[in-house]
């Protein structure tokens, strides 16, 4: 099963009072990400440990986001009669209502077998009218066959053509009384929002099919209860989406400093085995959300040298949009620099100190008050004596 005709651009139309925007975007978007560096200006020639605060911030929505590829997968079996099928055409009609024309939609239904009612449209004004009359006409009869229906849906979001700069996530509507196959097999690779409906659903299902999907969520909505709260609050994560896949990486220069601990919270973390990167991996950034690293790392003996400009330790961050994997360009580097530097690889920034003779401490935190947003420039700058040891850049 394979799909391939979902529309490439849009015409001109209301976008719901969401932000201008050029049909068929097609490039990623960059700059999506900003990192902020805090960390002493200052340490001493002794042996000596020190703290680096990261940030990583995803800009303002406003400026800029992932246009939403958004394929919902309905449950129309003979179990979601009356109230349950009422709330999947509600929730439904929500989510045309709050779609912008950057964004598309995609409508499966199951019941004995899955059935693609269209490919992915971009929400415009006429668009709607189509996506809310297909909504109306949903009947429920038969049986419950999940499995089906989100392989058809996972088959629209393998088969896009427009992918650069999007972000596609599923939503999966049923009571997850599956009488045919098993839902929990199918493969998980794109995010998958589970909505279970109604105090007899069967909550295993749908989160395990949540939960084995790329930070899906699982929601219950029991009976009686109003939709636009759970809707309403999913929507407003997906439609600011920033950045998917961001990955940090700390880097240590083998001759000045030693990486003992990077603090991320909950998030994963490798490390080389030879301790001298480590990474964390945070998923999706959504508009203004904030991620936090502390790193602790202790320095070298350079009590034999007088000051120097230390590079302490590198740090890179990537993200993508979908398969299309976007770096930072290097600050203060020429665009013809960047293509040629690296290939596969971001832009990387370093951490410098001026290492000279300071009573030796841990570093307080009123230290993290600069922000060196440098390039790299050689592996150290030392002077010893009067004469440069090495050749590097300042910060």
């Amino acid at each position: 099963m394979s799909f391939n005709d979902d529309e490439q651009s849009h015409p001109a139309s209301n976008n719901n009072g969401g932000p201008s925007r050029l049909p068929g975007i097609t490039g990623v978007p960059v700059g999506q990400v900003q990192l902020t560096k805090y960390h002493n200006k200052e340490a001493p020639l002794a042996p000596n440990e020190q703290e680096v605060l990261l940030e990583l911030k995803g800009v303002s929505s406003a400026v800029s986001r992932a246009g939403l590829d958004l394929i919902a997968v309905l449950d129309v079996s003979g179990s979601m009669a009356g109230d349950k099928l009422d709330k999947v055409k509600a929730a439904l009609l929500f989510v045309i209502r709050k779609l912008t024309d950057e964004d598309r939609l995609s409508i499966v239904t199951f019941s004995n077998r899955a059935a693609r009612l269209c490919p992915l449209r971009f929400v415009t004004e006429a668009a709607q009218a189509d996506l809310k009359a297909l909504v109306g006409g949903l009947v429920a009869d038969g049986g419950t066959n999940i499995k089906a229906g989100l392989e058809t849906g996972l088959a629209v979001a393998a088969g896009r053509r427009l992918t650069a700069g999007r972000a596609v996530n599923i939503l999966l509507m049923s009571d997850g009384q599956q009488n045919d196959g098993d839902a929990r097999h199918a493969p998980g690779n794109v995010p998958i929002h589970t909505f279970g409906f109604g105090a007899d659903h069967d909550p295993a299902v749908l989160e395990a099919v949540a939960k084995k999907s790329r930070e899906g969520l699982f929601h219950y909505v029991a009976d009686g209860v109003n939709l636009t709260a759970p809707f309403s609050q999913l929507l407003g994560g997906l439609l600011t989406i920033i950045a998917q896949d961001l990955e940090l990486t700390i880097t240590r220069f083998d001759d000045e400093a030693t990486i003992k601990r990077v603090d991320a919270g909950t998030y994963p973390q490798s490390s080389a085995g030879n301790g001298s990167s480590v990474t964390v991996q945070f998923g999706t950034l959504y508009s203004t959300e904030v991620r936090r690293v502390m790193v602790y790392l202790e320095l070298v003996d350079s009590t034999m040298l007088s000051r120097y400009d230390a590079l302490v330790v590198e740090v890179q961050f990537s993200y993508s949009l979908q398969g299309t994997t976007c770096f930072p360009p290097r600050p203060g580097c020429h665009r013809a620099q960047r293509e040629r530097a690296r290939p596969g690889r971001g832009a990387e920034e370093t951490v410098r100190c001026r290492r000279r003779w300071l009573a030796c401490s841990t570093p307080s935190r009123s230290g993290r008050r600069g922000a060196w947003q440098t390039g790299i420039a050689g592996s150290r700058a030392r002077s010893a004596g009067g004469r440069a040891e090495r050749a590097g850049g300042h910060p």
